[in-house]
């Protein structure tokens, strides 16, 4: 079985809706505030690959994002490396 390499992952703050999917499926990644209304990550915001695209595709707003690169996320509408 081959390991898929960790990713970054960041909530785009501007569309999360607060659904609190990541928070339930990744909670030591992710924290929802429920005063503000938003989720955002927490400690080194990694996480395997295939749970990152896992979360990246149930957040309702479609706010959680793999970071690519310092100026580029991957959303849920876009393939991943190797596909």
């Amino acid at each position: 079985m081959t390991r898929r390499a960790d990713v970054r992952v960041t909530v785009d703050s501007g569309s999360c809706i607060a659904g609190g999917q990541c928070e339930m499926l990744e909670p030591e990644v992710f924290v929802v505030d429920d005063i503000e209304g938003v989720a955002s990550v927490i400690g080194a915001a990694t996480l395997p690959r295939d749970r990152a695209e896992i979360v990246v595709d149930r957040c309702p707003g479609r706010a959680v994002r793999i970071l690519v690169d310092a100026t580029r996320t991957l959303d849920a509408d876009e393939p991943t490396a190797g596909e």
